[in-house]
């Protein structure tokens, strides 16, 4: 009987052991299903988040090539805007679009009002005329004596872009008229005015000065 007892206690308490090890290993069984739910939680917010993206303006788009479609500006977006970044847009997101010529000079347009409106932009010297004609078309001689690449941009009649590299010379033929003019180089934007009738040079450099 004392045998019979101490084998009884014994056996209890082994068995209580393995709920102790059983309940430990269910816990550390939670632990790494927890975990797997948090990483199926991270994916399943991303899913939903664009669903939610998908679904502001109606029903779910199925069709990939339509959701590219939503985000392509159209002309009169980018006429709406009317900036040199929303026209730059447009052409990339309708490189068939017939008339390119009548966007590029858009984009020149408006970089010259974003120029002249900047608070930073400095001040840009006129051009000189060469003899007393006055002529339906004009011309304009200009020589870059600066370091970088100089760009020039005229917005009036006409609207032209030249880029001339440095210590080098640039010829523009514009229609005659009042332009504003600005101009880009070594990080500096300038802004300007010229009333053209004939042919003109100009030269441009960058002065530095302390105070």
């Amino acid at each position: 009987m004392k045998k019979t007892l101490i084998f009884a206690v014994v056996l209890i308490f082994l068995t209580g052991c393995y709920k102790i090890e059983s309940n430990v290993s269910t816990v550390d069984s939670s632990d790494s299903l927890m975990s797997s739910l948090d990483s199926a939680t991270v994916v399943y917010d991303v899913d939903s988040s664009l669903l939610d993206s998908e679904t502001v303006n109606g029903d779910i788009n199925n069709n990939p090539a339509d959701s590219i479609k939503i985000s392509l500006i159209t002309y009169d977006d980018a006429l709406a805007v009317n900036t040199s970044e929303g026209w730059r847009k447009f052409l990339k997101d309708n490189p068939g679009y017939k008339n390119k010529e009548e966007i590029n000079e858009k984009i020149i347009r408006a970089e010259v009002n974003e120029i002249t409106n900047d608070k930073n932009t400095g001040e840009m010297p006129s051009a000189e005329k060469i003899g007393n004609t006055k002529t339906s078309k004009s011309k304009m001689i200009i020589e870059n004596d600066t370091s970088c690449d100089l760009t020039i941009r005229y917005s009036g009649p006409d609207a032209k872009r030249i880029t001339i590299a440095p210590n080098s010379k640039g010829t523009v033929d514009l229609g005659s008229g009042n332009y504003t003019v600005a101009a880009s180089a070594c990080g500096y934007n300038y802004a300007g005015s010229e009333a053209l009738s004939g042919n003109y040079s100009v030269v441009y450099y960058i002065s530095t000065v302390r105070y």
